[in-house]
C-alpha cells in the first residue's frame, strides 16, 4: 500500500540497516499478534494495516477491506443502549486518525457472528512521523461482557430486599433452588395486593406444590435456570385466590448464584382494549362512508377503504395533503371560515357539502368533522365522516318533480262534470305518482258538450306530458271545431307530428247536444 505507515520507525540516526528496521517491524507485528487483547491499526484514509488475532476473536469479523463509513455496520457498532448505532466517525479508532487519544470507551457490538452481542472497552491513539504528522491510528480493546454482566448481576440480587423491589407496581416474587425444587422466599407488595394475601401463606411452599398441575410453569423454573437465562411467556393463568381468568406475561429472570424473580404483567385489559381497537378499526374499514383523519392542520392522517373508491384518491395520494383536495369551488371562502370556526371551538360540525372526486365529477356529502383531545384535554385531531348523498339527492329531487307534476296534473284532470238533465261522474286515481290516463268534459259553443276518455301509452312523467299536450290540443280545438270525427281528426294530426313513432294515445270522444 502507497504511504504504507510501520509500526515503529527509527530515524536515519540510529543507523540501522533496512534489513534492521525490517526485522524490528516484524517483531513488534508478532507481539502484538499475540496479545490478548484486540489491536487494529490503519492508515491515514482509514484502511486497515493490521488486525490481530484476538480482534478478530473478539469482533467476531476480521479484516475487511473497507472505508471508515462502513465501520459501523460491518462490525455492529452500538450505543450501550443496545439500539443506536455508534457513529462510525466517533469510534475510537477513527477519532484517533483526527489526532485525538481516547480511553476506555465502552462499545456494544452485535453482528451475524455475535448475535447475543458483547461489550468492549476500547482505546485509540494516533501514530505520528517524524514531523508529527498524522500517519495513522491504532485502537486497542477487550471484552468486558462478563464483568458488566457479573456487576449487574451482583447489583441485582443485592437489591431484591430493597425498598425498590418492594414498591415495584408489577407483582413479583422470588424463588430459590432447593435440590430439585424451587421455594417460593420472597414478594412484593404488588404481588400481596395481586393474589389478595394469599401468596403470604405459599411463602416456603415449593414450585412443584404450588404449580402442580401446570408442567408448563414448572418447565419454564427449569429452564431458565439451567440456561441462566430469561424466558418470557404470555397465557391465560387462572388466579387460585379469586378463580378469576386472567392473561399474564411472565418473565422468569435469572439471578445468581439460585435465585428465580417471577415477574407478572396483567395484560387482561390490555388484550380487552387491543380487540376493542381491532373491532373499531374493521368496522371503520368497511363501513360505507368515508372517514378521514386529519391532524390539527388539517394534514391528512388516514383515510378508509370508502373513501379511496368514493374520491378516487389512494391512500397513499391522500395521506400528508388536505382536505382541500376535495375543494369543488362551489362554496366561498365565509363557509370555510365558519366550518373551522366551529371545530376549532371544539365543536362538532355537521352539514352538506359539495365536494369534487379526483375525476372532477361533482358529489353532494353530509358531513360531520368531530375533534379529538389528547391527554391535556387539547385538540391534536379530526375525525371527517363524509356520506356520499347524491343519489339520495338525485332521488328527492326526482320525487319532488314528481309530486309537482302529480299535482299539475290532476289539478288539470280535476273536472267537475255538470249537464243539465244528465247525471255524469268522472274520477281517475293513478298507481303511481304521474300517469297517462284522462277524462274531460269540454263545453262547446251551441249548447253541445264534449265527454273525452284517453289514455297515453305507458307510464310515469313522458306519459302524463303527453297527456297534458292532447288535452291542450283537444280543447282548443273543441272550440271551433264542433264535428267529433273531424275534431280527433285534426288531434291526431298535431300528436303524429310531436311524437315518436313509439308513443301513442288511445282517445274517445262522444258529444251530447242538449238541443
Amino acid at each position: 500500500m502507497k504511504n504504507k505507515p510501520v509500526l515503529h520507525k527509527p530515524t536515519i540516526e540510529q543507523g540501522q540497516s533496512g534489513y534492521d528496521l525490517q526485522r524490528e517491524n516484524d517483531q513488534m507485528k508478532s507481539i502484538l499478534a499475540g496479545l490478548a487483547e484486540g489491536v487494529i491499526v490503519a492508515d491515514v484514509t482509514g484502511r486497515f494495516i493490521f488486525f490481530n488475532r484476538a480482534a478478530r476473536d473478539i469482533l467476531g469479523i476480521g479484516s475487511r477491506d473497507i472505508n471508515l463509513s462502513e465501520w459501523t455496520k460491518t462490525y455492529g457498532c452500538f450505543h450501550l443502549d443496545r439500539r443506536t448505532p455508534y457513529p462510525a466517525e466517533k469510534l475510537p479508532l477513527a477519532r484517533a486518525l483526527d489526532g485525538e487519544t481516547v480511553h476506555d470507551e465502552p462499545i456494544f457490538i452485535r453482528n451475524r457472528l455475535r448475535p447475543e452481542g458483547i461489550i468492549i472497552q476500547a482505546s485509540g491513539s494516533p501514530i505520528r512521523d517524524e514531523e508529527n504528522r498524522i500517519s495513522g491510528g491504532t485502537v486497542v480493546f477487550r471484552d468486558i461482557t462478563a464483568t458488566i454482566v457479573a456487576e449487574a448481576q451482583r447489583q441485582q440480587t443485592e437489591s431484591r430486599l430493597t425498598a425498590l423491589f418492594r414498591g415495584f407496581p408489577n407483582p413479583t416474587v422470588i424463588w430459590q433452588k432447593k435440590a430439585d425444587d424451587f421455594i417460593l422466599i420472597d414478594s412484593n407488595d404488588a404481588a400481596v395486593e395481586f393474589t389478595q394475601g394469599r401468596i403470604k401463606n405459599l411463602l416456603g411452599s415449593s414450585a412443584k406444590t404450588v404449580y402442580a398441575g401446570n408442567k408448563v410453569i414448572q418447565s419454564d423454573f427449569d429452564r431458565c435456570f439451567r440456561e441462566k437465562t430469561t424466558l418470557k411467556r404470555e397465557m391465560p393463568y387462572r388466579l387460585l385466590s379469586s378463580d378469576e381468568e386472567k392473561i399474564l406475561s411472565v418473565s422468569y429472570i435469572y439471578a445468581p448464584p439460585d435465585l428465580i424473580l417471577v415477574h407478572l404483567d396483567d395484560l387482561t385489559e390490555q388484550r380487552r382494549n387491543e380487540r376493542e381497537i381491532r373491532r373499531l378499526s374493521s368496522a371503520v374499514e368497511q363501513t360505507a362512508d368515508s372517514v378521514v383523519i386529519t391532524d390539527r392542520a388539517g394534514i391528512i392522517d388516514y383515510v378508509n377503504p370508502a373513501f379511496e373508491s368514493t374520491t378516487g384518491y389512494s391512500r397513499e395520494e391522500a395521506i400528508g395533503q388536505t382536505l382541500r383536495i376535495l375543494k369543488s369551488g362551489k362554496h366561498d371562502s365565509e363557509f370555510y371560515r365558519d366550518l373551522w370556526s366551529h371545530v376549532l371551538r371544539g365543536e362538532s360540525y355537521q352539514g352538506l357539502i359539495i365536494n369534487r372526486k379526483k375525476n372532477g365529477d361533482l358529489y353532494w356529502c353530509a358531513e360531520s368533522i368531530t375533534p379529538m383531545r389528547d391527554e391535556s384535554d387539547e385538540i391534536d385531531h379530526f375525525i371527517c365522516v363524509l356520506k356520499d348523498i347524491s343519489e339520495t339527492r338525485k332521488r328527492q329531487e326526482q320525487e319532488l318533480q314528481m309530486q309537482i307534476a302529480r299535482e299539475v296534473q290532476q289539478r288539470l284532470i280535476r273536472t267537475t262534470p255538470s249537464i243539465s238533465g244528465f247525471d255524469i261522474a268522472g274520477d281517475t286515481r293513478s298507481a303511481v305518482e304521474t300517469s297517462g290516463d284522462y277524462f274531460d268534459v269540454i263545453p262547446q259553443p251551441e249548447n253541445k258538450f264534449l265527454i273525452v276518455m284517453g289514455d297515453v301509452s305507458g307510464h310515469g312523467i313522458g306519459p302524463a306530458l303527453i297527456m297534458t299536450a292532447t288535452r291542450a290540443f283537444l280543447r282548443a280545438l273543441a272550440q271551433t271545431e264542433l264535428d267529433p270525427g273531424t275534431l280527433l281528426t285534426r288531434l291526431n294530426r298535431e300528436l303524429v307530428a310531436d311524437l315518436d313513432p313509439e308513443r301513442y294515445v288511445t282517445l274517445v270522444a262522444v258529444q251530447i247536444d242538449m238541443q
